[in-house]
């Protein structure tokens, strides 16, 4: 009785390793450079960002326009061929003279500002892209890895069926058989879960079809090596592009322009309530952005010294792989004389080809993350965004 209930279990186990259903439409096949293009082309916060940029950029126009009539010192118009002119008081004076002086130059800076984070956003997007693709890749080879050990643990299994059949294996090694390969299904099973997750999140990101599962992830790129110039080079670079820093700047300088405005109008500073507590406050803000841009900048310094750190190290992880591909590769060529010969098995030539093939697998995976990490590198010692 005991026998008849393990060979269902035996078939149901068969079966189950032959066939575990994706529950998503697969068959395509995909390149970080299509994904880049379909992300680019559909992200909705790239083109509301592209059309905020164009409307910052309309409206700066047409604030230099309305400047260039402004007249902050007085009037002058023409009733009945009779010409009126006349000054204006401290007041109207004081706006008007913000409003052709100031005014144009916070809505350049707007116009700029969205124009950086169009930049960032995209840059962040390409980034985010690259991490997303590279947990894609790492969950097909865990798959793939897995089943080609079921392929193997199905033909274990038909052999351990007929020994159990003859008596030849006893029932307590044919259950640890079953558990094994139960335990190895639901690995395979989990595994094209976190496939189709991955899956699901990169269409997110490209916006195509979230249920499509992608047979082949292509990811091979090129590797150029690493010419890195001096540490301090990337930290003044940093400092002199980074938009934390450069936003702060700008906000450093408008702040100046209007409170010099404010002080070419010195009986308003010392007499108007209002005026005075403008002033103040200008002043007191000025002074929180210089504390606040030196605080940035030491930041800046440190994460570049950091990410220079760890770019090094993973270039250097980069070489030794190199290295240790090479140095495999000749024994290979050892092990293939040697099995020419008759000293060495096929599977223990089959097992170190095997053992080449995920080393440069892994070593390709390492590259693409190389290439992503001096992207970001490259990013955060320019306009950003941070490392």
């Amino acid at each position: 009785m005991a026998k008849k209930w393990t060979a269902v279990i035996l078939t149901t186990v068969i079966i189950a390793l032959s066939c575990i259903p994706i529950g998503a439409e697969s068959g395509q096949s995909i390149t970080i450079e299509q994904a880049e293009s379909y992300m680019l082309e559909n992200n909705r916060t790239l083109k509301e960002l592209k059309m905020s940029r164009q409307k910052a950029l309309l409206s700066y126009t047409n604030s230099v326009r309305r400047a260039e009539d402004i007249n902050p010192k007085g009037y002058s118009y023409t009733i009945n061929d009779n010409i009126i002119e006349g000054f204006y008081g401290d007041h109207i004076a004081v706006n008007l003279t913000k409003q052709k002086e100031l005014v144009p130059l916070q809505m350049k800076y707007n116009w700029e500002t969205i124009s950086s984070n169009y930049t960032l956003t995209k840059r962040q997007l390409l980034i985010d892209l690259r991490n997303t693709y590279s947990n894609l890749i790492n969950a097909e080879i865990s798959l793939k890895k897995l089943e080609a050990n079921k392929d193997l643990a199905l033909e274990t299994y038909e052999r351990a069926k007929s020994k159990y059949i003859q008596g030849l294996i006893s029932e307590i090694e044919m259950e640890e058989m079953e558990y094994n390969n139960f335990n190895l299904m639901k690995q395979i099973d989990s595994a094209k879960r976190l496939k189709e997750n991955y899956c699901r999140n990169l269409n997110l990101l490209i916006g195509t079809d979230i249920d499509i599962v992608y047979d082949m992830i292509l990811f091979k790129e090129e590797y150029k090596g690493l010419q890195l110039k001096n540490v301090d080079y990337y930290i003044s670079k940093a400092l002199k592009e980074r938009f934390e820093i450069v936003n702060i700047e700008k906000q450093i300088d408008l702040t100046q322009r209007e409170i010099g405005i404010l002080e070419s109008f010195p009986q308003l500073i010392k007499n108007d309530k209002y005026t005075i507590e403008q002033y103040n406050n200008l002043i007191d803000k000025q002074s929180q952005l210089n504390l606040e841009l030196e605080h940035i900048k030491n930041n800046i310094e440190q994460e570049i010294k950091k990410a220079y750190l760890d770019i090094k190290q993973s270039y250097s992880r980069l070489q030794n792989m190199r290295k240790s591909i090479s140095i495999q590769k000749r024994k290979l060529e050892k092990l293939k004389k040697q099995y020419e010969l008759g000293f060495v098995t096929g599977d223990a030539l089959k097992a170190a080809e095997s053992s080449i093939n995920d080393l440069e697998t892994q070593y390709d995976i390492e590259v693409f993350n190389f290439n992503t990490k001096l992207m970001k590198f490259n990013y955060a010692a320019g306009l950003g965004p941070a490392y």
